[in-house]
């Protein structure tokens, strides 16, 4: 039990450091005021959240292969369902975010979130490959010993 716990601190810290990287980078490239970020926020959360839910809802447990031609059939025609939500959801939040920041800043959160999520997965790719170095770099050094 000991041990989960601290994978799972691990992860919340990880967590929180994407969320503040998130709010830093979304704040600079949209350029929200001190006002558009105080209401910006709750807004933006509540809208991943739900957008999570819907996800999960919908999760595929197999691999395509493995299923029946019915159940294909049937996870194409719910990933229908995940799209039509996903849409009126975006529907919903434009009207309320809309209200607290310019259309020119909201027709950019789309290609910040895409921004966002290329520039994390570049840390993450060279992180690793830092990790990775040093590994091999200690694996090939005599002061191992």
């Amino acid at each position: 039990a000991f041990l989960v716990n601290i994978s799972l601190s691990a992860q919340d810290g990880v967590e929180e450091r994407i969320q503040q990287a998130r709010k830093e980078f979304f704040e600079k490239e949209l350029q929200l005021t001190a006002i558009e970020s105080e209401a910006f926020w709750p807004i933006y959360d509540r809208m991943r959240d739900e957008q999570e839910a819907i996800k999960k809802q919908y999760k595929m447990n197999r691999k395509i292969e493995l299923m029946s031609d019915a159940e294909v059939e049937s996870y194409i025609l719910s990933s229908f369902e995940v799209e039509q939500k996903q849409l009126e959801l975006k529907k919903r939040y434009f009207v309320e975010f809309k209200k607290i920041m310019s259309i020119r800043k909201l027709a950019m959160m789309k290609r910040t979130e895409q921004r966002f999520k290329r520039e994390l997965l570049k840390r993450m790719r060279n992180r690793r490959q830092g990790a990775r170095g040093n590994k091999r770099q200690n694996r090939n050094s005599d002061d191992n010993f």
